[in-house]
């Protein structure tokens, strides 16, 4: 499996972009893989974390947000 983390400091407009962002971030990791000559992961994994220094009741839910893959001939199938 590929667990890709990356920590970013956007703004809330960047919010409804984060599945598309995963998606993109983890076809690329996979397709460097595969380009490198090593066998695709079977499963994939996108975690993001917005502006993590935010605190408060609603803070951390909405800073964490991530996809898990099915890795299907080069492609990506959402799971979750």
């Amino acid at each position: 499996m590929l667990i890709g983390v990356t920590l970013m400091d956007g703004d809330p407009w960047v919010r409804p972009f984060v599945r598309w962002i995963c998606r993109r971030m983890t076809g690329t990791a996979v397709e460097g893989i595969i380009a490198a000559g090593h066998v695709p992961p079977d499963y994939a994994a996108c975690i993001l974390v917005d502006r993590p220094a935010r605190t408060g009741p609603t803070g951390s839910q909405e800073a964490f947000a991530s996809d898990v893959y099915e890795v299907r001939n080069r492609t990506l199938a959402r799971i979750n």
